[in-house]
């Protein structure tokens, strides 16, 4: 009987590979108007992508990126910025909140 192969854990992204992530996120214009838009409210990602006038797959390709970067918390059909994002963005001083 052959042997089990164990399985792979996923491994944790480093605090270098998230602030690439992050770093990249943030060096667009469109996902910067997404996270301003969003500001403090959960948003429904509808409503984001036609105040935006975003089409439904190109905004669920930006929601990714900034997921991916540990920015924004994707819920069914909504959508918040993480306390990280809002730290981040404050600490920085490069945002202006809409609302």
């Amino acid at each position: 009987m052959g042997r089990r192969q164990p399985e792979r854990m996923k491994m944790p992204l480093n605090p270098g590979d998230i602030h690439r992530q992050e770093m990249m996120a943030l060096e667009s214009n469109i996902r910067r108007e997404i996270l301003d838009f969003i500001g403090f409210e959960l948003m429904r990602l509808k409503d984001l992508g036609e105040n935006l006038g975003i089409e439904d797959k190109d905004l669920d390709e930006q929601i990714s990126i900034l997921e991916k970067a540990l920015l924004v918390k994707r819920y069914k059909d909504c959508c918040e910025l993480t306390p990280r994002c809002v730290a981040l963005l404050h600490q920085r001083d490069c945002y202006e909140w809409r609302r």
